[in-house]
């Protein structure tokens, strides 16, 4: 059972948020409804998430995000808080009011945010170098959480402009 692309939680400005932090739970972009959604639901889905187990979750109409998106998952129904025991259904009859918030517990291993853009060449004319960095906070590690592995930075052969060569020459 697929119920995501990408899962996460964001913050009130859209932004990923870490463990211990309250957030709008999505799937595949929109949002959860509350209809039968329970603590097994929360605990599967945090656990689903590569969390330890859920905080506590609550719903509402919080944040003005939401209704930017659709509501892309409802009747989320677990018998136990492992995921394979959860039913639910891509139809809703729910609004906004009860989009579910989410606050998952444990380590979160860290994550690399995209490269930036390049540097200017090291050198005005001829062949020079330029580099472009990422960080590890898409997201951070916390809770004991493994930092980012692989390069933090990038480097490239540039040249903005062919040399000119000038010379003096006698008769």
């Amino acid at each position: 059972k697929q119920w995501y692309q990408r899962r996460v939680a964001v913050g009130e400005n859209g932004e990923a948020v870490p463990a211990t932090v309250e957030g709008l739970l999505l799937s595949n972009g929109g949002t959860v409804c509350d209809d039968n959604f329970n603590d097994n639901a929360a605990e599967a889905i945090c656990r689903q998430m590569g969390y330890m187990g859920k905080l506590s979750w609550t719903y509402g109409e919080k944040w003005t995000i939401q209704t930017s998106k659709e509501i892309t998952l409802d009747d989320v129904a677990c018998a136990t808080e492992e995921w394979s025991s959860c039913t639910f259904s891509f139809e809703h009859n729910c609004g906004h009011g009860e989009d579910i918030f989410l606050q998952c517990d444990g380590v979160v291993d860290g994550g690399f945010s995209d490269f930036g853009d390049w540097s200017e060449c090291s050198q005005f004319c001829g062949e020079g170098t330029q580099t472009r960095t990422r960080t590890c906070t898409n997201p951070a590690p916390s809770n004991g959480g493994a930092d980012c592995e692989g390069e933090t930075s990038e480097t490239q052969t540039c040249k903005t402009y062919d040399c000119t060569e000038f010379s003096l020459v006698g008769e």
